[in-house]
C-alpha cells in the first residue's frame, strides 16, 4: 500500500494571519474546503499539533518577525481569544472538511522524541527509524535579546539575500536569554488553565473524530 505524507502548516493559514487577526487560523474552514475540492481522495488520517497558548503566539511573533513587519503584540487579546475559542475551533474544521479522516492530535513538546513518534505514527516504525535525525533546535524563537538587537537592523536584514538573512538570524540564534514574553505571570496562567482544560476535554472525547496520542510514548 503507498502512502503520501502532505506536510505544511500553511493548509489551514499563516502565522502571518494568525498574528494579523490575534485568533489562531481564522480561515481554516475556509482553506480545508478548498482543499478538500482539489484533492483527489481524501486523506485518511490528518496529523497535528496543539500546543499551550502563550508558547504558541510567543513562537510565531519570534519566527514571523524576522521575515516582515508585524502589528504590536496584544497580550490581553490573545489570551482573550485563546479562552475564547483555543485549538477546538481549528479542529473541528478539519473534522467538517474531511470526516472520514481519523484526526490524530499530540501535545507539542520539546522532547526529543517527538518529531521521531510523530513520524512513526505517519509512516511506520520501519521506516521512520530509518529517517535521520531532525536537526535539534534548527527553528527555535530567539532570545528577546536576540529580538531587541534584530530590532535595530530589522529593514536592513529582511531586505537582504535569502541566504544572507537566514545566516544573520542564524547568529543571532547563538544569543542567550530568555524568550519574549509579553504577557506576564497572570495571562499566562490563565492562558495555560485554558490550555489545560481544553487539553483535558479532547482527552475525553468531547470533540467527536479527535484521538490525542503521545509521540513519546511512542519510541519510549
Amino acid at each position: 500500500m503507498t502512502r503520501a505524507v502532505m506536510s505544511d502548516e500553511n493548509l489551514i493559514g499563516t502565522m502571518f494571519g494568525n498574528l494579523s487577526a490575534a485568533t489562531l487560523y481564522p480561515r481554516a474552514a475556509l482553506k480545508l474546503a478548498d482543499l478538500a475540492a482539489r484533492l483527489p481522495v481524501a486523506p485518511r488520517e490528518i496529523f497535528f499539533a496543539v500546543r499551550e497558548y502563550a508558547d504558541y503566539w510567543v513562537s510565531a511573533y519570534s519566527h514571523q518577525i524576522l521575515f516582515q513587519k508585524l502589528p504590536r503584540l496584544d497580550a490581553t487579546r490573545l489570551s482573550a481569544s485563546a479562552e475564547r475559542w483555543g485549538w477546538s475551533a481549528t479542529l473541528s474544521a478539519m473534522v467538517r472538511a474531511f470526516p472520514g479522516a481519523r484526526l490524530r492530535v499530540w501535545r507539542y513538546s520539546a522532547d526529543a522524541g517527538m518529531i521521531p513518534g510523530v513520524m512513526a505514527e505517519m509512516i511506520g516504525d520501519n521506516l521512520a527509524r530509518r529517517m535521520p535525525a531532525p536537526p535539534v533546535r534548527l527553528n527555535a524563537s530567539l532570545s528577546a535579546t536576540a529580538l531587541a538587537q534584530f530590532a535595530n537592523v530589522a529593514d536592513t536584514e529582511r531586505a537582504l539575500p535569502e541566504g544572507k538573512r537566514l545566516a544573520a538570524i542564524a547568529a543571532l540564534r547563538s544569543i542567550p536569554g530568555p524568550s519574549l514574553d509579553p504577557f506576564g505571570p497572570d495571562l499566562r496562567r490563565r492562558m495555560a488553565e485554558a490550555f489545560e482544560a481544553e487539553w483535558q476535554d479532547l482527552s475525553r472525547g468531547a470533540l467527536a473524530g479527535v484521538e490525542i496520542f503521545d509521540p513519546v510514548a511512542v519510541t519510549a
